[in-house]
């Protein structure tokens, strides 16, 4: 019955060890499957060791060795695996001394404390506080209410005292018992991790829809500008009457200030890209009108039909993103720094591509999504333009060498 006791207690100090790796450790998205096989393998391992051997260093390194094992096979870089292996043995002995201590000053005598059940309710509680707290393991970086907290803590403690009060003897009622107390902990826990990410995406999405918001008012200013060259166009021939006109009359000083106002009116309405895309033509000379008197190297290519099957409103919001990242990494460069900005939007038969490359300072943040203050309401313009590439089937790729970033989206008519 012992033994029943530790693996049933050890699959949660597993688990524990499980959510202390996603704190410490980057993992790909794609790595759940493997990780239940290697963690697995981990639990066979310790609980052989502790079984067949019941040496606490033996005990000690069948933790360590596994789980850096497991950081390597994430590569992580070895000094990081080794780092944080030492870490989670540090954890696990600070936090069975500490049980221990408890249990000697209190005098209890209980198979929910000597099996360690105790110790892994305290890991699994530990480890949600922390990544909760310390490392902002939500993505928006959404302050828990104090609530949460209480909770983290009320809830282990109660069910430590009841552990204590129904597995004094050593039976299969107190092995049921323990059993469903560690599943109500790991479920609490599991159940406040799914309710964050859910107020987070939603806090995302919002966040989101804002900035689409704030684009589309952008796009009637582009459109509105669009228009006005139009107008001037047409009305090139009126205009051109009007100066030939003040040039017989000799009213030259008429004629300077009319010249003068024509100017200002085209150069406020300068025309950078003409594709035959209207739409997209009003974004590309809004967005690109700042860089036309500056030190920053050009390179424009666009090609498009005057009709493609995206919406107007979804391909706007990509480009003013791509765009707007571009602007925002030039503008941190210096002045002696080389400034480039590369654009290349062209239709195939179904589908357009967006490539927008940019010169910038080389420096990468990877735990942060943007390089403002603001972090909460900034850097998620890359996961919008992600969602509408899903949405027509394409996909987002972005690629970083030296001095160079570059970020290209395909996007296919539906």
């Amino acid at each position: 019955m012992t033994t029943i006791f530790y693996l049933f207690s050890n699959v949660f100090h597993i688990y524990a060890t499980y959510q202390f790796s996603n704190v410490f450790l980057q993992k790909k998205k794609e790595s759940a499957k493997s990780d239940i096989v290697l963690f697995t393998l981990y639990y066979i391992i310790n609980s052989c060791a502790y079984l067949l051997f019941g040496n606490w260093i033996i005990n000690l390194l069948s933790n360590f060795v596994p789980y850096c094992l497991i950081a390597i096979y994430h590569k992580n870089k070895f000094i990081y695996s080794i780092g944080s292996s030492f870490i989670l043995c540090a954890v696990l002995i600070v936090l069975d001394t500490l049980v221990v201590a408890i249990q000697s000053v209190l005098n209890i005598h209980s198979i929910f404390f000597e099996q360690g059940f105790v110790s892994n309710i305290v890991m699994v509680a530990f480890v949600n506080i922390v990544s909760h707290s310390f490392f902002k393991k939500n993505q928006l970086n959404v302050s828990l209410p104090v609530m949460y907290y209480i909770t983290v803590i009320i809830i282990p403690f109660v069910s430590i005292i009841i552990g204590y009060l129904t597995a004094v003897k050593l039976n299969i009622v107190s092995l049921i018992c323990s059993v469903i107390i560690l599943l109500i902990n790991v479920d609490m826990f599991y159940l406040y991790d799914n309710l964050i990410n859910l107020f987070s995406e939603k806090y995302e999405n919002n966040i989101i829809e804002q900035q689409n918001k704030a684009y589309l008012n952008q796009l009637h200013l582009m459109q509105e500008s669009q228009m006005k060259i139009r107008f001037l166009k047409h009305d090139m021939k009126n205009h051109i009457i009007n100066m030939q006109s003040l040039l017989s009359a000799e009213k030259y000083d008429q004629l300077k200030d009319y010249l003068a106002e024509t100017n200002d009116y085209i150069y406020s309405n300068n025309v950078i890209i003409d594709s035959g895309n209207e739409t997209i033509d009003s974004v590309l000379n809004y967005k690109l009108a700042p860089l036309e008197n500056n030190s920053v190297e050009k390179s424009y290519h666009v090609v498009l039909p005057e009709q493609i099957l995206i919406s107007s409103f979804d391909l706007n919001i990509v480009i003013c993103n791509l765009i707007d990242n571009a602007l925002e990494a030039l503008s941190l460069l210096g002045e002696n720094d080389e400034k480039k900005i590369t654009i290349d939007i062209v239709y195939k038969q179904g589908y357009i591509k967006i490539l927008v490359g940019n010169s910038f300072d080389g420096i990468i943040h990877k735990d942060k999504r943007t390089r403002k203050n603001d972090e909460i309401n900034h850097g998620i313009g890359l996961k919008s333009v992600q969602n509408i590439a899903e949405k027509y089937g394409g996909l987002l790729k972005t690629d970083v060498s030296d001095n160079w970033f570059e970020t290209s989206v395909i996007m296919y008519e539906k």
